[in-house]
């Protein structure tokens, strides 16, 4: 057996077999009995430190130390991250420099090893303890920063570590919304396994859906209707009120358009202001979309609050009057200019 006394005159015998170097005994002693990680442990062989790579025998007689957290180098850690070196990290982790303190900037450590992608440093980081779900003053996580920066392996690590999924920045914003929005299908695939809420709606009233589809980003639109995300919701916040096939009809994403549909989103629903998915397409002359809206069924003959339809919206726009002539209802009408497809559902 291998022997272990710590300062305080506790007395530890380890199967020497079991534990093939010092870095592998500090592991066991952090996982087993609850000491710190392995970057705030020492292990003496008659008065010197071994090196975490030493093999271990049966006949040691160690002595085990336990270091507190140093706050002195804050800036070194920051810079050795940045430069992704990974001995630099490790060596100022040793010292050992507290993985969780923030430099003048705010930033964290994993926010800025997340950001960058850098999966060796977050494992580093991770290990040394660092705190999965601290945020920034504008409230964003580590796990935020590896998604919206497209790096679903450093978010799978993050998750795997106990990163709260769900969390919300400043603006009410999710990861699953940040990562929505930019079309990283690949993350959104990650935050749906790891039972991300698709549904949950950001300070604007928007979910993820919604960011989705205004920013024309049909892969990841089919991911969510296939997590069950409501095609049909309408926001509740602002003056007009839209469903995720208004902001894309309107937008002209011919490709979302055809996955809502398919996923039940009704194309006959009204927002606060008398719109309808077929009058955002027509007032903009989307011929395709507008296409495809008919087919669906959408009535052309809705009229919105100031009594104009689709083909008041499409006077401008020979094509789209060309598609709704054949669905409408002839009676005297007041005509408009085009109606403002303005999205108050954008990620800053």
């Amino acid at each position: 057996m291998l022997h272990v006394t710590s300062l305080s005159g506790e007395k530890y015998a380890v199967p020497a077999e079991d534990h093939g170097d010092a870095r592998a005994l500090k592991a066991y002693f952090s996982r087993t009995h609850g000491f710190p990680p392995r970057f705030q442990q020492r292990l003496l062989l008659d008065g010197n430190e071994l090196d975490d790579s030493t093999g271990l025998a049966a006949s040691m007689e160690l002595t085990l130390l336990l270091l507190p957290l140093s706050r002195t180098q804050p800036d070194e850690l920051y810079a050795a991250i940045d430069e992704g070196s990974d001995a630099q990290v490790e060596t100022l982790l040793k010292i050992p420099q507290d993985p969780n303190q923030a430099n003048e900037d705010s930033r964290l450590p994993l926010h800025v090893a997340s950001a960058a992608g850098n999966v060796d440093i977050v494992q580093m980081l991770l290990e040394a303890r660092a705190n999965t779900n601290s945020a920034n003053p504008v409230g964003c996580t580590a796990l935020m920063w590896a998604c919206r920066t497209d790096y679903a392996d450093v978010g799978r690590l993050l998750l795997e570590a106990g990163a709260d999924v769900d969390l919300v920045d400043i603006d009410g914003y999710t990861a699953l919304m940040r990562a929505s929005a930019e079309g990283h299908a690949s993350v959104v695939k990650l935050l749906l396994e790891a039972r991300a809420s698709t549904n949950t709606v950001s300070e604007n009233g928007c979910p993820a859906l919604m960011f989705a589809s205004a920013r024309g980003r049909p892969e990841v639109t089919r991911l969510l209707l296939e997590a069950q995300a409501d095609p049909n919701f309408i926001t509740k916040k602002g003056l007009r009120g839209y469903t995720s096939l208004m902001k894309a009809s309107g937008a002209g994403h011919t490709q979302v358009v055809q996955f809502l549909l398919a996923g039940r989103a009704d194309p006959n629903l009204v927002g606060n202001v008398g719109l309808t998915a077929l009058i955002q397409a027509a007032g903009q002359g989307r011929v395709e979309v507008v296409r495809l809206l008919l087919e669906a069924r959408a009535d052309a003959n809705i009229s919105d609050e100031s009594g104009s339809t689709a083909l008041d919206d499409a006077k401008d726009h020979r094509e789209v009057v060309a598609l709704l002539e054949p669905h409408v209802e002839r009676r005297p009408g007041n005509t408009r200019e085009p109606s403002a497809t303005g999205s108050s559902c954008q990620v800053s």
